[in-house]
């Protein structure tokens, strides 16, 4: 097996000049390797990060005439098993790569050959004989790949820094993008801030030929539950899937080890791999000086119990100053405060080991987040409350408590209860969107002339394909598996460590166990006698044997950075210095009175709610990524010093 962690390539034109630019601005998705492919009209590159078969497996890879050709992201962890029966079948191999398994894999079954493999991937094809491209990506979303089409030519990359070496694309901004992603802090698939170039949502395959393009869905998740099967089946069929995951992933010839943040998600991988490895395992974790809640406290406690030989970086506000980088390496833009650590342990981890274990989608599988209490509520509330009710009576009721937003002090009961009335009084698909960074209504106040007509355009239309195809108490996993997961947190996870050349593997998001997870019952899933009103209840019963109580029983958490501290200390300036100069107002994207009055109202507030400090911050970083990507000029060196945005 091996990574390839960054392809691209071209289709209806040869260009070995802009292949080789493409594959260079992918350079730290895999400097230990570059290939190409160049056969009339098609280009394919990949920049290649060596984890097993180091020596051999370099890309493209070909079949055995060399009519089929590959450029490879991923892993695949049932390719020795694949190889077997493919081998039984009279395939020959050259390579001991998991990559060559999915070129004769395609000569057995084509394009839906995707359905046989178990891991995380993004791939292109080249059917020589057919004269067809063939781009997929795994049904999670784990691997990136974007892609543009126009004048019946191709480009696609793992990153959409690659695809703009193609001096052809003009680079201007989706508008319609833009106002997804000021609510959600990403851009839902398979949109992208640059219009006409797009992301290949998870579990889709792309077909060019003959000049044309036709997209696909090959496989979905399901939400069928099961039947027969009572609690403690459940559980042991978690765990097993969980422990065998975990085994799959620790196939490597160079150094691994697990980011551990002191919550559930992590420490059930560390225990799990401490099951299965006799070597000390190398743990890191980030503390936060100043913090009243120590996350790092809870890491070390981990770490000792399992014996790990565990490191610990101190962050500040210092860290701020790799915000420019971290928005460049994302390119399809992400705000999230928590790719700040991401970025940074990635970077000193990298000293110790390439390949690193996370505790990526626990949450989404198995009930991590309290809003999926409030979503119990709102179906009971949907069944027993008349819509005209709790729309209209509901939401004149919450509009008479205090404003929690400007108002300290407010008993915590009052506080609940409105947020309680304002949840229910919305329409249901609107409660998915509960914890939005700015609704519909504040964005009429937010919005200058370029945006002021996307008012009219609810954030929710972005969902309803979904939302209606899912009627089940299930149905906000689903949402979350394929938008709130593939687009935001895995992207975090898959730009901040590639941008340091570590790989990660998220054994939560095997195919095997986020199926299973989705065939339980929601009320199977949330109850639990022992950890009452506690997040993944199912997974703490799994862990009671294997974990430190004091982690059992702990509330949620995760890298939680301190935006509050730092706004006193450093945040404030950028906001200000950035946010309200000349520049940034000339775009007439947003008001100045608005960005005035959010700023003015923290500086006078001792208690603040971390909403608005959140509502700045996915502005910040918008305006970082539209001087980076929008008004520079070179993309391969650009500017990425902070002081350059003050």
């Amino acid at each position: 097996m091996n990574l390839l962690c960054g392809i691209c390539g071209t289709f209806g034109f040869q260009d070995k000049g802009l292949l080789k630019k493409m594959c260079k601005v992918l350079y730290h998705r895999g400097p230990d390797d570059e290939g190409v492919f160049i056969d009339d009209d098609i280009n394919l590159g990949n920049r290649r990060l060596s984890i097993i078969d180091v020596s051999g497996g370099h890309q493209p890879i070909h079949n055995e005439d060399e009519s089929i050709w590959i450029v490879f992201n991923g892993e695949i962890y049932n390719y020795l098993f694949l190889r077997a029966a493919l081998e039984q079948m009279g395939h020959k191999f050259y390579t001991d790569s998991d990559t060559e398994v999915i070129v004769h894999l395609f000569e057995e079954y084509g394009a839906y050959c995707v359905e046989k493999l178990r891991g995380m991937f993004a791939f292109a094809i080249w059917d020589r004989n057919a004269k067809e491209l063939i781009l997929a990506r795994d049904i999670i979303g784990i691997k990136p790949l974007y892609y543009t089409f126009f004048d019946e030519k191709l480009i696609f990359g793992s990153e959409i820094k690659s695809l703009l070496q193609f001096k052809e694309i003009k680079r201007e901004l989706n508008l319609r993008a833009l106002h997804y992603y000021l609510s959600l802090q990403y851009t839902p698939a398979p949109l992208t801030l640059f219009l006409g170039i797009k992301k290949l949502p998870p579990g889709h395959i792309l077909r060019l030929k003959k000049g044309s393009i036709t997209l696909s869905q090959y496989k979905d998740l399901s939400t069928n539950f099961i039947k027969g099967l009572n609690r403690k089946g459940i559980k042991r069929e978690i765990k097993n899937l969980l422990r065998e995951s975990v085994q799959l992933r620790l196939m490597s010839e160079v150094p691994l080890g697990v980011f551990l943040s002191g919550g559930l998600d992590s420490s059930s991988i560390l225990a799990e791999m401490s099951n299965i490895v006799d070597e000390q395992i190398k743990t890191f974790s980030i503390r936060f000086p100043g913090k009243k809640d120590d996350d790092a406290s809870f890491s070390r406690k981990v770490a000792d119990h399992f014996e790990t030989e565990h490191y610990e970086i101190d962050m500040n506000s210092e860290v701020l100053r790799y915000l420019p980088k971290m928005i460049w390496h994302f390119d399809d833009l992400v705000s999230d405060a928590g790719a700040l650590p991401y970025f940074a342990l990635s970077k000193f981890a990298k000293k110790y080991v390439t390949v690193i274990l996370t505790g990526d989608g626990g949450d989404e599988i198995l009930g991590g987040y309290h809003k999926y209490n409030l979503l119990k509520k709102g179906i009971l509330a949907s069944h027993v409350i008349p819509k005209t009710f709790r729309v209209k009576v509901l939401s004149r009721i919450a509009k008479k408590f205090p404003e929690t937003s400007t108002i300290n002090g407010i008993p915590k009961f009052l506080r609940k209860s409105k947020e309680a009335l304002e949840f229910l009084s919305l329409e249901k698909d609107e409660q998915y969107l509960i914890d939005s960074i700015f609704n519909d209504t504040e964005k009429v106040q937010l919005y200058d002339d370029q945006l002021f007509s996307l008012t009219m355009e609810k954030t929710v239309n972005a969902f309803h394909p979904y939302i209606r195809k899912v009627k089940s108490s299930n149905s906000w996993f689903y949402l979350d598996l394929k938008f709130l997961l593939g687009d935001f947190f895995l992207m975090r996870t898959d730009k901040m460590t590639m941008a340091n050349s570590i790989e990660a593997r998220v054994p939560f998001l095997d195919q095997e166990l986020v199926t299973f997870s989705m065939k339980i019952p929601y009320s199977v899933k949330m109850k639990s006698t022992r950890f009452k009103k506690k997040t993944k209840p199912i997974l703490r019963e799994i862990m009671v044997n294997s974990l430190p109580e004091i982690i059992l029983s702990r509330k949620k958490a995760g890298i939680n950075v301190p935006l509050k501290i730092w706004y006193e200390d450093y945040l404030r300036y950028l906001f200000s210095n950035i946010l309200l100069d000349s520049e940034t107002q000339k775009r007439q994207y947003f008001k100045n009175k608005t960005i005035r009055k959010i700023i003015a109202w923290l500086d006078t507030h001792k208690s603040w709610r971390l909403s608005r400090i959140n509502k700045l911050w996915v502005l910040l970083n918008f305006e970082i990524w539209h001087r980076i990507f929008m008004d520079q000029d070179n993309l391969q060196n650009p500017n990425l010093d902070l002081n350059a945005y003050l």
